[in-house]
């Protein structure tokens, strides 16, 4: 059965409005089966929440490397999310075991260009990590980028990364009034102005000549008051 004109319009509708899903890099080390699960389990829920979220593991071995692999990646990504450990640091600092976490550091080299071509900004960066712990691994260029510290998929601060990725506020703000004062058009607005006093109507509207008349009395009275005062 075919699509009727309403769901036919509705799926156009869909395809012009839905915006670009962002896709995000994962860089993290193979330290552990524990810690790749982790890893996974947050690439998994991130894509359930329509963040493209992208993982080494998705990919089929590259027939040019993984080096390549990782540099077409970076490339394609609108946001880094870097898993920040002890290891993984290591690793960027070129600090570990000779041959271990070599793809660590080949990654990080890669991000910490980010940092150098931006002057330090990094933007793209965002630094996670899965126990408090692991919150001083992470990498000094990344020090103030918001970081996040994800031990459970159901708290808030998961929440708070999905926020950050798709790039939405914490807060909506309501609607600015800018109409203050113009609530009911039927009454007339006094404005003070340098050439006098207006009623909507204008200057030679019959309540302005009258204001004007009513104010020009008064100060008359005033400075003649004050005039007499010192032959009292």
């Amino acid at each position: 059965m075919g699509f009727t004109d309403t769901a036919r319009k509705h799926l156009v509708l869909s395809d012009v409005t839905t915006p670009k899903k962002k896709r995000v890099l994962i860089s993290y080390r193979h330290e552990s089966s524990n810690h790749r699960d982790r890893v996974l389990e947050l690439a998994q829920q991130l894509r359930r929440d329509g963040i493209d979220a992208w993982i080494d593991r998705f990919a089929s071995p590259p027939a040019k490397g993984w080096s390549y692999w990782m540099d077409d990646e970076l490339a394609r990504a609108d946001r880094v999310i870097v898993i920040c450990s002890k290891k993984y640091l290591d690793s960027a600092r070129r600090s570990g075991k000779e041959r271990e976490g070599l793809g660590g550091s080949w990654e990080w080299h890669s991000i910490r260009r980010e940092f150098y071509e931006s002057r330090g900004s990094g933007n793209r960066v965002t630094p996670v990590f899965f126990s408090a712990e692991e919150e001083q691994f992470v990498p000094k260029e990344a020090w103030d980028r918001p970081r996040y510290l994800i031990v459970s998929l159901d708290q808030p601060a998961y929440k708070s990364l999905v926020r950050d990725l798709r790039g939405d506020p914490e807060i909506m703000p309501v609607p600015l009034n800018t109409g203050l004062g113009e609530a009911n058009p039927e009454v007339s607005q006094v404005k003070v102005l340098s050439e006098g006093i207006s009623y909507g109507g204008g200057k030679d509207h019959p309540l302005t000549v009258l204001t004007c008349t009513i104010i020009g009395f008064s100060v008359g009275s005033l400075l003649g008051l004050l005039f007499f005062l010192p032959r009292i």
